[in-house]
């Protein structure tokens, strides 16, 4: 038997075990009675633990609720205050930083007011300093052209003493008739000079180019043109040669070239130097650095050229050297001589993309292509191809050209 129904027959009652007794109920239909009532009575006791367990539990939701909504009030209330004083706070830092703009903003005003302020005294003393400024340019140009033109003044007053000092082509054309001198100073005064000088039967003439040009060459042709007078006034039967060493030695004494302390060492020039015999033809020729072109009467198409020494007058560079050659010839009626300074060969221009030199060889072809042009003429030959020649380039040195038919 188990033990619930062993439970069950001692729960039952006499009075209960009698009417099982009386009415045949079995004991097994008893125990089968008192489980459905054991069973019942546990499913109200379930159901009321249920309800009770349920009714705890609400209560305790119920409990729990209301403290989260308490706490949710209590978190929404703090919130609020929180976000009010951040609020606040921000309110009062944006009101704080709105019064540092306005108080930069004012600032800036005050600086930008400065500003333009200064800008407007920059402005005004911009406009002062132009017009000082177009003041003193043209005080400073009436200051240079004044002094440009004292200068000028100066240098043609120079012009006209070495002018003057000169002889030219008058007074060669005394002596040779069929004869010209082309002369294109590079500037107003020229360190080319022609030497002419004429002693019974004997004339002497010279091309010359002194070291520079303009005022310092100036200076140096009119020391030359007194020495060369001065040589052939008291040596008159002094030859080509020999007028050239003693005019070489005489530059050097008189720039002091032979001092050890002298800074004009190389100071000088260079000449081609001739002497002729009116009635004879004879020729003589001494050249420092410069040649002598002869075309003869009865030649077409063939130049002599008599070279000169390959050093200058003047200037210690080239200590020992020889005496100057004296170069004998003899002219014939109608023979033509050229000589003239480097700044004629020398001469850049061209009509090419580089600038060529003028160059030794163009000078022999105008001679040839002038043999029969009178020499009075060949002049302006020389000079127009001369310009035809440097177009747009400078004038590079003086140039000095004489040319005499015999």
């Amino acid at each position: 038997m188990f033990l619930q129904e062993k439970l069950v027959l001692l729960v039952m009652s006499e009075a209960e075990m009698d009417i099982c007794k009386n009415e045949n109920i079995s004991f097994n239909d008893v125990i089968a009675q008192k489980r459905l009532v054991v069973a019942h009575d546990n499913n109200l006791s379930s159901i009321s633990a249920l309800v009770t367990i349920n009714e705890e539990e609400v209560d305790e939701l119920i409990h729990e609720t209301q403290s989260i909504l308490k706490a949710f009030h209590e978190t929404i209330n703090q919130t609020e205050t929180d976000v009010i004083d951040d609020s606040l706070d921000q309110i009062a830092k944006l009101e704080k930083e709105n019064a540092a703009v306005k108080a930069e903003l004012e600032m800036m005003k005050i600086m930008v007011a400065e500003l333009d302020e200064t800008n407007n005294a920059l402005v005004l003393a911009t406009w002062r300093e132009r017009d000082t400024k177009k003041k003193l340019d043209q005080a400073t140009q009436q200051i240079i052209e004044s002094q440009s033109k004292r200068i000028e003044e100066s240098i043609k007053y120079a012009q006209r003493i070495q002018n003057s000092l000169l002889r030219n082509e008058p007074f060669l054309r005394q002596l040779f008739p069929d004869s010209f001198i082309l002369f294109k100073p590079k500037d107003i005064v020229s360190g080319d000079f022609p030497f002419i000088f004429s002693h019974e039967n004997s004339v002497y003439i010279a091309v010359a180019d002194c070291t520079g040009h303009g005022v310092p060459g100036a200076l140096m042709s009119i020391i030359g043109a007194l020495i060369l007078n001065e040589i052939v006034t008291y040596e008159e039967s002094v030859t080509a040669a020999e007028l050239l060493d003693r005019l070489h030695a005489q530059i050097v004494k008189t720039l002091r070239q032979d001092q050890e302390d002298c800074e004009n060492e190389r100071d000088g020039m260079d000449i081609g130097m001739c002497k002729i015999n009116l009635e004879t033809g004879e020729l003589e020729y001494a050249g420092a650095h410069r040649p002598l072109y002869i075309l003869r009467e009865n030649e077409m198409l063939e130049i002599e050229e008599v070279k000169g020494n390959k050093y200058p007058i003047g200037g210690v560079q080239y200590r020992g050297r020889e005496a100057f050659l004296n170069n004998l010839s003899k002219l014939n009626k109608g023979d033509k001589i050229y000589f003239f300074s480097d700044g004629l060969t020398d001469q850049f221009g061209g009509d090419g993309e580089e600038p060529k030199k003028f160059g030794a060889k163009r000078v022999k072809e105008i001679i040839i292509n002038s043999k029969e042009v009178a020499m009075n003429d060949q002049s302006s030959i020389f000079e127009s191809k001369f310009m035809e020649w440097q177009g747009e380039e400078s004038q590079l040195d003086d140039v000095l050209l004489i040319g005499i038919q015999f």
